[in-house]
């Protein structure tokens, strides 16, 4: 519980906020085409330095492959043909991994090989985009305040946490928005700070995590069958509150799961004279002899066909299935031999391994049972 002295800091804080002036039309519109610009600047600078442009663009398709929401490979090919920055950064700007990346290429900056005065102009175009950003944020603050009071008068507890995820949303909002659509900032922003508001809240306010989308459809469910006053099939609720089927059957078993788990238990909740609620409870991260001794054996296994692979086949196998070192993809793996090779020979390399492997097996009548 936070104490008399932070709730007054926090009442002093809305209030200020509360009371700062908003944007206009005009000012919005203005600020962002600056930002974006600051960033499409900063990008064209960053690959601007031919020593370090190839190792970036990897940088970032490695991103793009860990990243499975956004698919960007057709645009990043694109930019390698056609050599258009704005482009990229039109594709990038929007999805978490495009940021990130940004992040990361102005942080490593004094790792990379380029000439004093390139890192300098990195930085400074970095810091410029980062200075309209926190105005941008400044003068839109006030957003957060008025989303998150209501919040704040249900959960007077969680109102520090509330303002924080309110803020994160705003940022959020801050780098998505789009101002050539000819709509106010303050109409797109007010989506994204209120699903981080709800977030934090279904979060913390039930001892069993529900992802958010899932609680928003039981929260649907609910109201359709208070005014229906019966229980309806999977198939209706899906036709009446408009969701797929799918979603309808999660919402319903995570009902029946946070009613069955409304009272949770602390593990260090006494049981008896000596013993606590944890000291019963089995661990299920430990393995038991028998599963340790099967492991044990492929281990020997595995090691023994390794051997029949010769020296290139052996290492790309390792690691790209984390065999006594880190699991990799194809693309770091062909970047880190001597004779630095793509992706798809190492592809073929992996292939031609494993058919050799699985011939030896075959011939050997090695049993995997």
């Amino acid at each position: 519980m936070m104490n008399n002295n932070s709730l007054d800091i926090i009442d002093r804080y809305m209030n200020e906020v509360d009371n700062a002036p908003r944007m206009t039309f005009e000012e919005e519109q203005e600020l962002s085409v600056k930002l974006l610009q600051s960033e499409v600047d900063y990008i064209s600078v960053l690959l601007s330095n031919k020593k370090t442009h190839d190792q970036l663009i990897d940088r970032l398709i490695l991103l793009e492959e860990e990243d499975s929401r956004h698919d960007l490979k057709s645009e990043i090919e694109l930019y390698k043909y056609e050599g258009d920055v704005k482009r990229l950064y039109n594709s990038i700007r929007v999805t978490d991994m495009g940021r990130q990346w940004m992040t990361e290429c102005a942080r490593s900056i004094e790792s990379l090989n380029g000439t004093k005065k390139w890192k300098q102009k990195v930085t400074a175009a970095y810091k410029k985009c980062s200075s309209l950003k926190n105005e941008f944020f400044r003068l839109n603050i006030k957003l957060v305040i008025w989303m998150s009071k209501p919040y704040c008068l249900k959960s007077p507890g969680m109102r520090s946490d509330i303002i924080q995820e309110g803020n994160i949303g705003l940022i959020k909002a801050i780098d998505k928005f789009d101002h050539t659509r000819g709509f106010r900032f303050g109409t797109y922003a007010m989506w994204w700070i209120r699903h981080d508001i709800q977030k934090i809240i279904e979060t913390k306010s039930s001892g069993i995590r529900v992802p958010l989308r899932i609680s928003q459809a039981v929260k649907k469910i609910w109201r359709e069958q208070e005014k229906e006053g019966r229980e309806m099939s999977v198939k209706e609720l899906a036709m009446k509150c408009d969701l797929k089927e799918s979603v309808v059957e999660q919402a319903l078993e995570s009902q029946s799961l946070v009613t069955r788990g409304q009272r949770t238990t602390s593990i260090h909740e006494p049981i008896g004279d000596s013993i606590t609620f944890g000291d019963v409870v089995s661990d299920e991260s430990f393995e038991s002899p028998y599963v340790l001794t099967e492991k044990s054996e492929y281990k020997c296994i595995a090691n023994d066909v390794l051997k029949i692979l010769d020296e290139r086949e052996y290492d790309i196998i390792s690691k790209r299935f984390g065999i006594g070192t880190e699991e990799k993809n194809l693309l770091e793996i062909g970047l880190e031999l001597k004779n630095k090779i793509c992706k798809e020979r190492v592809r073929q390399i992996e292939f031609k391994g494993l058919r050799k492997m699985k011939l030896y097996v075959k011939e050997n009548n090695i049993s995997l049972e």
